[in-house]
């Protein structure tokens, strides 16, 4: 237990997680909050209007980006067991792996982006656009924030502070899971409803 911050790495006996657990979760909560507005948006929206368009969104990004998220997800899985079992090894290569995999899934919704603009479908040209560029792009900064939780989880790697690393990881994976079921709610909503 460290002198300044208690329950770092061990659970608060009160409430049975440790400080970066009870963050991600306060965390999460709140983003919760923020896609099930959006969402909502996106419901009234749709049933307000009497034409609404289907299949004018390209699929296949969005089928690897799904890939991606939910690899992302296994994999820091992954580096945040071999963290937690102190003997096995370094949990760099298998967070390494998850960034690339989160920078792989923007790099899909850049792609799809660049298609629809290339193509004149816009933000502007109909509302199920904008709903689909909103919605993809605040998830798109989720995924930078995941990318950024993957770097703090490695931040202090002195052989001391593996304790440290692996209750951080835990946290990035839990930011991670809420990632890919925003993710599936989303491709749900943006391309089989």
């Amino acid at each position: 237990m460290s002198a300044g911050f208690p329950h770092r790495t061990s659970p608060r006996p009160d409430t049975g997680v440790t400080n970066v657990q009870l963050g991600v979760w306060l965390l999460i909560a709140s983003e919760v909050m923020l896609f099930a507005g959006l969402v909502s948006s996106d419901v009234l929206l749709r049933t307000g209007s009497q034409d609404w368009p289907s299949d004018v969104l390209p699929v296949w990004p969005a089928v690897s980006e799904t890939v991606m998220v939910l690899a992302a997800a296994w994999t820091t899985g992954r580096a945040w067991r071999v963290a937690s079992e102190r003997h096995t090894g370094t949990p760099r290569g298998w967070v390494a792996a998850s960034a690339l995999l989160l920078t792989g899934a923007l790099a899909s919704v850049a792609v799809t982006w660049q298609g629809l603009l290339a193509d004149g479908q816009g933000p502007r040209e109909a509302t199920v656009y904008a709903i689909f560029f909103a919605l993809s792009g605040i998830f798109a900064l989720h995924l930078v924030g995941g990318l950024l939780a993957m770097l703090w989880a490695l931040w202090p790697t002195t052989p001391e502070s593996s304790g440290f690393v692996a209750a951080r990881l835990h946290g990035a994976l839990l930011y991670q899971r809420f990632l890919a079921v925003v993710w599936l709610v989303l491709l749900l909503l943006l391309y089989v409803v």
